[in-house]
C-alpha cells in the first residue's frame, strides 16, 4: 500500500466549478472513463454529462456508467437507457423488483442469485466517483443532479497510483450489479482510499475513525449532511470535548430529508453537555461530507449515519497536500460563519412534537 501521497489534489466548494472541470476530463479522456453514482437525474446538468460521455465513446474512449437502482429514479434510468450511446456500458446496481419486470434493459439475475439479491437490496451504491484514463478520480459527495449547482458540497480531484484502488473497487460493483460474483483479491485496502465493501473493510475503516478521535488533541472538525451516529461514535466526540478537543460539528438547518432534523437533535444535549459545538448551515442544503482532525483530513460519501455504516457502499479519500487541507479548513471556518450556534436556549424551543418525533423516529435509525 502507497504511503506517499497524491500526485495532485485539487478541491472543489461548489458543484459548478466541480462539474464544469469533471466534463473538461471527460473531454480529455483517451481510453476509459468508468463512472459510478447514486443519483443521476434527468435535468440540465445530467443531460451535459450524457453528452459529454458520449461524445468520449464516439472517439473511442471505453465508458461504464453504473447507477443505484433506489438513487436514481425510474425515469433518470430510462433517460439513460435511451440517450447513452450504444457504446457506453450501463448497469443499475441492485434495481428493485419492479424495475426487472418492467424494464426494457432486460436485467435479470439468474435463479441461483436471486434469494441473495432481495436479500442485499437494502444495500446501495452511494458512492459518487470519476475515474479517467486510471489516472485521475474524482470523488466526493455531489451526484449528478442540479440541485448540487445551488447545495454546499464538497469534491475532490487527485491524481495518483492509488486510484487503483477505485478501480478496482468499481470493478468489483460493476459484478455484482451484473449479477456475478468479484474475485476477493479485487478488494485489497487502501490507505488514502476508504472503501468499505466488506465488513471486514466497515470494521477497520470504524475502528479507525474511534482510535483518531480518542487520539485527537487539537480539533475534532465535522461537517456532515446526515448525522445519525452510532452511540460510540457520539460517545467518543464527547470524551474528546471533555478533555479539552475542540469538537465541532456542522449540519445542515434544512435538510432534503425531513426526519432528519428531528432525529439528529436527539444527540445534541448529550453532545453540548460534554462541550462540543453545533452549528446548522442556514444558505441552502449542505450536502458536504469531510472530517478534519488535528491535521488529518478526509472527504468523500459517507455520512456518520447508518446507512453509510453499515450499509451502503461508500468512498472517501484521505488527503496529503497542505494546501488542501489549509483550504478545507477555510471552507469550514467560512461556513461556520453562515450558520446559527444550536445551544440549550435552541433546545427548549423544540416543541413536544419535535422531540417526541425525533425519539420514535430513532428506533428507525438501522434505515437511516
Amino acid at each position: 500500500m502507497g504511503t506517499q501521497g497524491w500526485v495532485s489534489e485539487e478541491v472543489f466548494s461548489d458543484g459548478n466549478s466541480f462539474f464544469s472541470k469533471l466534463k473538461s476530463d471527460i473531454d480529455k479522456a483517451t481510453f476509459r472513463i468508468t463512472l459510478e453514482t447514486y443519483i443521476f437525474s434527468d435535468d440540465y446538468l445530467g443531460r451535459s454529462i450524457v453528452d459529454a460521455l458520449n461524445r468520449a465513446a464516439r472517439r473511442g474512449v471505453k465508458v461504464r456508467l453504473m447507477v443505484d437502482g433506489v438513487g436514481s429514479a425510474l425515469s433518470s434510468i430510462l433517460f439513460l437507457s435511451q440517450c447513452l450511446d450504444p457504446r457506453i456500458k450501463f448497469r443499475v446496481y441492485h434495481p428493485l423488483p419492479w424495475f426487472i419486470i418492467f424494464s426494457p434493459l432486460r436485467i435479470f439475475p439468474p435463479l441461483t442469485h436471486f434469494l441473495k439479491y432481495l436479500f442485499s437490496l437494502n444495500r446501495r451504491n452511494h458512492r459518487k466517483t470519476c475515474i479517467i484514463d486510471g489516472r485521475i478520480a474524482w470523488v466526493g459527495g455531489m451526484n449528478i443532479s442540479s440541485d448540487q449547482l445551488i447545495w454546499r458540497d464538497t469534491g475532490l480531484r487527485v491524481e495518483g497510483k492509488e486510484v487503483r484502488a477505485l478501480t478496482r473497487a468499481f470493478s468489483s460493483t460493476w459484478i455484482r450489479a451484473g449479477f456475478g460474483m468479484p474475485r476477493k483479491s479485487n478488494l485489497r485496502p487502501s490507505l488514502l482510499v476508504r472503501l468499505n465493501d466488506t465488513w471486514a473493510l466497515r470494521s477497520r475503516l470504524y475502528r479507525d475513525l474511534l482510535k483518531r478521535i480518542s487520539n485527537a488533541t487539537k480539533k475534532i472538525w465535522i461537517t456532515n449532511a446526515y448525522f445519525v451516529p452510532h452511540l460510540s461514535l457520539v460517545k467518543a466526540l464527547c470524551e474528546a470535548a471533555n478533555r479539552g478537543v475542540e469538537v465541532k460539528i456542522l449540519v445542515p438547518q434544512n435538510c432534503d430529508l425531513f426526519f432528519v432534523p428531528l432525529v439528529r437533535a436527539v444527540y445534541y444535549n448529550e453532545l453540548l453537555k460534554s462541550g462540543a459545538k453545533i452549528y446548522e448551515y442556514v444558505p441552502t442544503m449542505l450536502h458536504s461530507k469531510t472530517i478534519i482532525i488535528d491535521g488529518w483530513a478526509m472527504l468523500g460519501s459517507s455520512n456518520l449515519n447508518h446507512r453509510s455504516l453499515n450499509h451502503d457502499l461508500e468512498a472517501d479519500i484521505v488527503m496529503t497536500h497542505d494546501r488542501c487541507k489549509k483550504q478545507l479548513v477555510s471552507q469550514f471556518l467560512s461556513d461556520i460563519e453562515r450558520s446559527i450556534e444550536v445551544n440549550f436556549d435552541y433546545l427548549k424551543k423544540r416543541s413536544w412534537m419535535q422531540t417526541s418525533s425525533g425519539q420514535a423516529l430513532l428506533l428507525l435509525k438501522n434505515w437511516m
